[in-house]
């Protein structure tokens, strides 16, 4: 059981989960809309509607899955994940959450073999990623939380598009500027869709990262 604080704003309910230790955050971890509630987070009473911190394995787990094991769902492409019996139900309900990151790790491929990035804000700052996530019950009646990321094309992206292997898709993680943090959480379908949008290049810096 994690004990959250019932608060409105999402750095705040990271910063006062018991989840987040001195040394950084320990992925991973989901900030939730007070309507996306998940049974390993408990909230505090509040008069304001409250966002909900909670820890769950990346990879989604579907509804549909056996063994309780994610499959090549670590990432969502947003133009399908409407569709796809995988992630459907989560957008269907409004499952929305964001995983808040210090960077993201990309290949470099550029000199001829991989080399391992680090991506984050160019002033240091959390990278508010948006998720998609799922409950799934063991037989028992055990629960485990799962998430995906919403990924976009990045083939125009001024930095993105250096990334992953010259004949591939270029994609990127969605990230939320903070205009758009609370509507992920708690808009419409219709309206949540088209806050999956390209990240501004100048607000990222991306460096080799350290082996």
């Amino acid at each position: 059981m994690l004990e959250c604080a019932a608060t409105t704003n999402w750095f705040e309910t990271l910063r006062s989960s018991a989840a987040v230790l001195a040394s950084g955050i320990p992925m991973p971890f989901m900030i939730f809309g007070p309507a996306t509630r998940v049974s390993s987070c408990a909230v505090r009473p509040s008069a304001a509607p409250a966002l909900e911190g909670g820890t769950g394995k990346w990879g989604l787990i579907p509804f549909f899955s056996k063994d309780g094991k994610p499959k090549s769902t670590f990432n969502a492409r947003s133009e399908t994940a409407v569709r796809k019996p995988t992630f459907r139900d989560p957008w269907k309900r409004g499952q929305r959450c964001i995983i808040p990151a210090s960077a993201v790790f990309e290949p470099d491929w550029r000199g001829g073999k991989a080399i391992a990035t680090r991506i984050e804000h160019v002033e240091a700052e959390l990278l508010a990623i948006a998720g998609l996530w799922s409950s799934w019950r063991w037989p028992s009646g055990e629960r485990i939380e799962s998430y995906t990321m919403p990924t976009l094309n990045a083939n125009e992206h001024l930095l993105m598009r250096n990334f992953h292997k010259p004949d591939h898709e270029k994609w990127m993680v969605a990230v939320l500027t903070e205009a758009t943090q609370d509507d992920w959480l708690d808009a419409p379908r219709e309206k949540a869709v088209q806050l999956i949008t390209p990240y501004p290049a100048e607000r990222l810096i991306a460096q080799a990262a350290p082996r």
